[in-house]
């Protein structure tokens, strides 16, 4: 059909021509004055008329066990699926399974942090306390055995000295056995006279005395500054 006047209205989005299958009633106007519109129009209600009472009569009326039978075995014969080709197909399923499996274990091994030894702790080692220093005894000074006891005949009290010497001032007679300084002689002294075993060297002269009283000349730091062998 060539009709301007369909085409113009056809181009216009505004205008519909159909509504609800039917047409409009400008299309209607228009076929009265138009034989070729007025064929189409005619016609077009012809085929939607058909088109219905089929789509309505195919709905009603399903298709037989026959017809379905007929068309599964039409459309295997089209394309065959042999049994080869099914089981390289499971084959490269497993096989992609496989792979894929592969491929996690590897990676998570490689993420996986990697553990450092543990270092055990070596304890610490606490420091042994130094014992001071003893006082040198001088060579002078009587040895005491340990199985003979000590005796102490008297206690003597004695004053600090402030001048440094190297014999105490309190007796010039005691052999001093450290020296006698500003710091240790700032200390009051006591003197003590004890009985102590004699040394062999004590009798080697000729002697047979097995005790010899000994004046010890202590500070009050529990130090002896001075000895003095009375016999």
């Amino acid at each position: 059909m060539n009709c301007q006047w369909y085409e113009q209205q056809l181009a216009n989005d505004k205008i519909e021509l159909w509504t609800n299958g039917r047409p409009s009633p400008a299309l209607l106007a228009h076929a009265r004055e138009c034989e070729r519109c007025a064929g189409f129009v005619d016609g077009e209600l012809e085929l939607r008329a058909s088109l219905l009472e089929l789509s309505e009569t195919s709905q009603y009326a399903g298709p037989s066990a026959n017809v379905k039978r007929n068309l599964l075995a039409e459309l295997t014969a089209l394309a065959p699926v042999p049994r080869r080709r099914t089981f390289a197909l499971r084959f490269a399923f497993a096989a992609a399974a496989v792979l894929c499996l592969a491929i996690g274990v590897l990676y998570w091994r490689s993420a996986r942090p990697q553990s450092t030894p543990v270092v055990a702790k070596q304890p610490a080692v606490q420091p042994q306390p130094v014992a001071p220093p003893q006082p040198a005894q001088s060579q002078a000074a009587i040895a005491v055995k340990d199985d003979k006891p000590v005796t102490v005949a008297s206690v003597q009290r004695k004053p600090a000295s402030r001048k440094p010497s190297a014999k105490p001032q309190t007796a010039n007679d005691f052999y001093p056995v450290i020296m006698c300084d500003s710091l240790t002689c700032d200390s009051p002294t006591v003197a003590i006279r004890v009985e102590l075993p004699a040394s062999p060297l004590v009798n080697r002269g000729g002697g047979s005395s097995r005790t010899v009283m000994t004046d010890l000349l202590v500070g009050e730091d529990g130090l002896v500054r001075g000895v003095r062998v009375l016999q």
